[in-house]
């Protein structure tokens, strides 16, 4: 995928003519976050049994019908639709997520060996740029104020723009990488625009050639996601064994990340559940929160359950956020196991 050569631009220098950034292969991406784990977050003390579930508080679905516009090439294309006063109610009506060909747009190409569009690597025919534009309207909760409020596209095949209220937001190209953009700044009380521009081929069809039926559109998930101003930003787990493998060692290492100026004290609470059985814990203290913040931490396991694939053993791992009060900022969980691959002798 293209995500092999990834490099994102934080400046919003859109469309040259000559070189769009679909068909830049020095441009992967503009003004994305950086690739972290998944998580869900949430405001609980013990893991839920689910952590992927996105039945969260704090996860809007933006699935469902959008107003969409079908363009054989790019220079077809509505440029002007993501402006808050261009009409889209004579558009057709189309599912998110889902491949347009598979909606009566454009033909759907199998092909097993070679490209389903005009080779010239690592350019794209721009005569042959099929474009879908994609509209709808949507409204942040009441209970989101103040927070950060993440857009995450799951799946986009294969390169996109993104506009909130008429405003450049970014883009991004990699059809089965999740895309996020913060857009919190973008969003104003009420209803809110989402414009998508999606783009056929991109350079990095090159480097996503598969034998496979080329599909086209939006099809994953979009969804919505609110973090405190003060969240976890990601995490990393490793395990390994002690004591001829019968005590389980789990080192963690916590990014934590502010978007507030002045410093805080924070507290950091990490609890490995084995069920509903509490098994190890750790706190660590926060002292001045300001930007990014890493923190590692080791948590031992007696007796620990081996993961395999005839015996999968999981435990629930809980990190949480804690104020100065202890009061929770926000908690995520996740299922890991422990496992190790060795060759010996």
């Amino acid at each position: 995928m293209s995500s092999c050569f990834h490099k994102n631009y934080d400046k919003l220098e859109w469309q040259d003519p000559e070189h769009p950034e679909w068909d830049d292969i020095n441009i992967n991406t503009i003004n994305t976050e950086a690739p972290h784990a998944y998580m869900i977050s949430r405001n609980i003390s013990e893991p839920v049994d689910d952590p992927g579930l996105r039945n969260a508080p704090s996860v809007l679905s933006l699935d469902g019908t959008w107003k969409f516009n079908y363009s054989p090439t790019s220079a077809e294309r509505p440029y002007w639709f993501y402006k808050q006063d261009f009409e889209t109610r004579s558009w057709d009506d189309i599912e998110v997520p889902s491949s347009w060909e598979r909606e009566g747009y454009g033909t759907a190409y199998y092909v097993n060996a070679g490209y389903a569009f005009k080779k010239d690597s690592p350019n794209i025919d721009k005569s042959d740029t099929p474009v879908g534009s994609y509209k709808r309207d949507f409204t942040i909760p009441k209970e989101w104020k103040d927070k950060e409020i993440f857009l995450n596209f799951d799946g986009v095949s294969s390169a996109f723009y993104v506009w909130i209220n008429g405003e450049k937001v970014g883009y991004s190209e990699d059809s089965k990488t999740t895309s996020e953009f913060n857009i919190t700044k973008y969003l104003k009380k009420g209803i809110n625009t989402i414009a998508v521009e999606v783009y056929r081929w991109c350079d990095g069809s090159y480097l996503e050639d598969q034998d496979k039926w080329r599909l086209s559109g939006i099809n994953r998930s979009v969804w919505l996601h609110a973090r405190p101003k003060d969240y976890i930003k990601d995490f990393f787990v490793k395990t390994s064994f002690t004591n001829e493998k019968t005590e389980g060692v789990l080192n963690l290492s916590i990014d934590i990340t502010s978007t507030n100026k002045e410093k805080k004290n924070y507290g950091l609470n990490i609890k490995l559940f084995d069920g509903n059985q509490l098994i190890s814990e750790s706190d660590e203290a926060i002292p001045s929160l300001s930007g990014d913040v890493i923190k590692d931490v080791s948590l031992q396991v007696p007796n620990v359950k081996k993961w395999s694939a005839e015996t999968p053993n999981l435990y629930s791992l809980l990190i949480t956020l804690l104020d100065k009060n202890d009061n929770i900022v926000e908690s995520i969980n996740s299922n890991i196991g422990f496992r190790t691959s060795e060759i010996v002798n």
